[in-house]
């Protein structure tokens, strides 16, 4: 699992219980992928990029070659502009 300096920036803007949430459900699908999980959404217009909603957070993150990384997050009305 990886993150994108920019996401890393993003994150430590966060409150840290809503942090620790975020980190717990993106280690969640880094190991149980490509189980289906339910707060995990495949992108529309964007083959191989994927999503989280956890709350008012998202998490925009691709994986490839079993390899998560997470490029934003943010809150649920900034994150896809």
């Amino acid at each position: 699992m990886k993150y994108d300096p920019a996401a890393i920036k993003q994150l430590k803007a966060i409150p840290k219980a809503d942090v620790k949430r975020l980190r717990d459900a993106v280690q969640q699908v880094a190991n149980l992928h490509p189980q289906r999980q339910s707060f995990a959404t495949e992108m529309q217009g964007e083959p191989g990029y994927w999503r989280i909603r956890k709350g008012d957070w998202r998490v925009v993150y691709h994986m490839d070659d079993d390899v998560l990384t997470v490029l934003s997050i943010g809150n649920r009305r900034e994150i896809y502009r």
